[in-house]
C-alpha cells in the first residue's frame, strides 16, 4: 500500500512480497495491467487472423487446417454476436444474432450480425449491427490503413444487408415478437459493433461503436436525443 500511496509504481512498475502470514502478493499499476490485457487481445485476434490467411494463401496443401481455422474464426465473431445481443436484452431490446433467414428466405448478403429492436410511442427502430471484432496496433507498420479497409469492408456488408431488409422489415421485426399493427412509422439505424474503442474519424460513413459503450448509445437512440442525431444519425434512415 505504501508504495501505491506514494507513487512509487510510476517508477518501479512491479512490487512483490510476502504478508506476516507468508502469503505472496503483488502490486501493478493498473496502466501497466491495461497495456498487457490490449497487448494480450490485439496478440488474440492478429495471430488467429495471420494464421487463418497463411493457410489460405497455401492452397490445397492445407485445406483441413484453413477450414478448421475458419470454424474457429466464425465461433469467435458468434461469441461476440451473442455478447452483443445482450448487451441490447439487458437495456430493454428485443434482440437476436447470426440471422441467416427472414420470413423462409435466405440472405444473399450474409448472416445478420445483430438485430436489435424496440417500439417508442407508435415507431418502430431496427438496428442493424456489423458485429467485428477489431484490435488495433499502433505498433506495426500500416495498421491504421489496415483498419480503415476492414471498416470499409464493414460498411459494404451493411449496405448489402439493409438493401435486403429494407422490403421485409416487417417480417424481420415479427420474428421478434413485434407485430405491425403495433407501430406506423419504422427506422433503420446502421452500425459496426467493435471489440474495442476505436477513433470516431475512422467512421464516416456509418458510425462506430463500441460493445462496452452499446447501452448509452441504445438510451440515446431510443430517446431520440441531440446526441443520437449528431453520433449516429449517418446511419439512421426511415423504413416506412
Amino acid at each position: 500500500m505504501k508504495a501505491a500511496t506514494q507513487n512509487w509504481t510510476a517508477y518501479y512498475p512491479l512490487f512483490t512480497g510476502e504478508d506476516d502470514e507468508g502469503r505472496s502478493w503483488c502490486v501493478v499499476p493498473w496502466q501497466m495491467f491495461r497495456t498487457v490485457m490490449d497487448i494480450v487481445g490485439t496478440f488474440k485476434s492478429q495471430i488467429l487472423e495471420a494464421l487463418y490467411d497463411r493457410a489460405r494463401a497455401a492452397r490445397g496443401r492445407t485445406a483441413a487446417l484453413t477450414t478448421q481455422l475458419g470454424e474457429l474464426r466464425q465461433e469467435a465473431n458468434r461469441v461476440f454476436e451473442r455478447i452483443a445481443a445482450q448487451a441490447g436484452r439487458e437495456c430493454g431490446w428485443r434482440a437476436t444474432g447470426g440471422v441467416t433467414q427472414i420470413d423462409g428466405r435466405k440472405l444473399a448478403a450474409g448472416d445478420l450480425d445483430v438485430v436489435l429492436a424496440r417500439v417508442d410511442g407508435s415507431r418502430l427502430t431496427l438496428i442493424l449491427g456489423e458485429v467485428k471484432d477489431f484490435d488495433l496496433s499502433l505498433t506495426t507498420p500500416k495498421a491504421r490503413e489496415r483498419m480503415q479497409a476492414k471498416i470499409d469492408g464493414a460498411y459494404a456488408q451493411l449496405r448489402a444487408k439493409a438493401s435486403e431488409v429494407r422490403p421485409v422489415f416487417r417480417a424481420l421485426a415479427r420474428s421478434l415478437g413485434i407485430e405491425p399493427e403495433r407501430y406506423s412509422s419504422a427506422r433503420l439505424v446502421l452500425a459496426v459493433i467493435t471489440s474495442d474503442y476505436l477513433p470516431p474519424h475512422m467512421f464516416h460513413a456509418f458510425p462506430g461503436v463500441a460493445v462496452d459503450t452499446l447501452p448509452i448509445m441504445l438510451d440515446d437512440v431510443a430517446n431520440d436525443s441531440q446526441r443520437a442525431r449528431a453520433l449516429y444519425g449517418r446511419g439512421i434512415s426511415d423504413l416506412s
